[in-house]
């Protein structure tokens, strides 16, 4: 919790906000900064049509054939590294669907939920989903400025402020469109502003080029393998035999899924033959520990399970290096697959994330289970790509949760998930495309940090 104390003077003339974070000194200081430029043009006036805008309130109509829909996505959807939309928005909606329509170039900022006031870019591959009312769209003009500049500035940490100093609401806060009109953007040199936003555009083509690397790389293995289709994770059945129970001794409804035991019968007799997991890797947890944080600089980074998901692979948490207890234990290595440990079907529980170059040495929670490849049995890359495939990593490892209301994973039961063998060449493959896609994503966040911070040096060099 942040405190400060405001003056009746302060608060008649910012226009009677009671709201406690529009007065707060660190929020100030950065407006007082943007303030003093003597260059400032509101936001509205760097739009196409002089319009800021978000799709009507509605109530979804969720079909599951894509032939009768649009690819539908949430906010949440959208700060995550990969996009998979998993519903489609029914053509009955009608003109709704062009009115919640993405294009590539839009800035779109975040105005309800935990993610609220995040300026996320659309990229390429985001260019015609479908989403939510929770994002509130600006079309920027080529004409008026640099789009990507405009993004980097809102997304920067005085843009961020900006934005969050529009925030309304009790228990849940939001942020409306007209509220954006006027933010403040500082202008500065034609050619810095490209400059900036040249660095965006290359940020957004390695993240889309990475998408799609690693897309294609979960294809190949599903081709290669020739994994047969499954059904969807929900499933009826008309009972499980005593053998079944008594030989997995698991009374589970989820573990005895027609299509993931489908599935695990496949993968055991396939011609290539096949390991258990165990065999491949070490599959193991940590148990939970205090967190102790300090100041950037002078700890270890430290990463949620949820962070693991983000497009931007960054953290303002960093342990401490010497009032954590067994601090080695929780710092991970680089090519590790990390799975979350808990949370609701259809959600982060049983999608794997692959330890880039940016959580080598970092830590994570002990939400997070580890599984390191044994690099001279089976590539990292290519049991990332295994497990991460939705129609065989997927339900082989969420087959084997446990829990009703928040399921968990477990390595004893992960140790007996069924790797399908590939030859030595293909797997070398596989690895090399998923390495190349993380470390893409990394030089992407890069690229992007490196965008907000020449807007931040110019703002704070400008004031001064």
């Amino acid at each position: 919790m942040r405190t400060g104390a405001v003056t009746a003077t302060e608060i008649v003339r910012e226009g009677h906000r009671l709201t406690g974070g529009f007065h707060l000194a660190e929020d100030q200081k950065a407006m007082t900064l943007l303030k003093q430029l003597q260059d400032i043009t509101p936001l509205i006036e760097l739009t196409t049509g002089r319009r800021i805008f978000r799709g009507s309130i509605f109530k979804r109509i969720i079909v599951t054939d894509p032939r009768r829909g649009r690819p539908y996505v949430s906010a949440r959807d959208l700060v995550q590294a990969e996009i998979s939309p998993a519903d489609y928005l029914s053509y009955r909606h009608g003109n709704l669907l062009n009115e919640l329509e993405l294009k590539e170039g839009m800035i779109l900022v975040t105005c309800s939920g935990m993610n609220l006031g995040r300026a996320i870019w659309a990229r390429s591959d985001m260019d015609g989903l479908c989403a939510s009312h929770d994002l509130i769209r600006i079309e920027p003009s080529s004409q008026e400025s640099a789009p990507g500049y405009v993004y980097a500035f809102l997304a920067s940490r005085f843009g961020h402020v900006a934005i969050r100093r529009q925030i309304y609401g009790g228990n849940i806060k939001h942020i409306e469109p007209e509220q954006l009109e006027q933010l403040p953007v500082p202008r500065f040199s034609k050619a810095f502003e490209r400059k900036v936003h040249a660095l965006v555009l290359e940020a957004a083509a390695l993240r889309t080029e990475a998408s799609s690397v690693l897309a294609k790389a979960r294809e190949d293995v599903a081709r290669e393998l020739d994994a047969p289709q499954v059904g969807p994770a929900g499933f009826s059945t008309n009972g499980v035999s005593f053998t079944a129970i008594r030989d997995t001794r698991r009374l589970d409804a989820f573990f005895h899924n027609p299509s993931a035991a489908k599935l695990d019968t496949w993968a055991k007799r396939h011609p290539n033959g096949s390991w258990q997991l165990r065999e491949v890797a070490r599959v193991f947890d940590v148990p939970p520990f205090k967190h102790i944080y300090v100041e950037a600089g002078h700890g270890v980074p430290f990463f949620t399970s949820g962070d693991l998901f983000d497009l931007e692979r960054t953290t303002d948490k960093y342990l401490s290096r010497t009032q954590t207890r067994d601090l080695r234990r929780y710092v991970l290595e680089r090519g590790w697959v990390l799975l979350a440990r808990s949370g609701q079907l259809g959600g982060i529980i049983g999608t794997p994330q692959f330890a880039d170059s940016s959580l080598g040495k970092a830590t994570t929670s002990d939400h997070v289970i580890r599984v390191v490849p044994r690099n001279d049995v089976v590539p990292p890359g290519y049991l990332f790509a295994y497990l991460s495939c939705r129609g065989i990593g997927y339900p082989l490892l969420t087959r084997t949760m446990t829990g009703a209301s928040v399921p968990a994973l477990w390595p004893m039961y992960l140790d007996n998930v069924a790797v399908v063998k590939a030859s030595a060449a293909f797997m070398k493959k596989v690895d090399h495309a998923v390495q190349d896609a993380f470390e893409r994503r990394v030089v992407a966040g890069e690229k992007d940090l490196a965008a907000r911070k020449l807007v931040e040096d110019a703002i704070e060099k400008g004031a001064n």
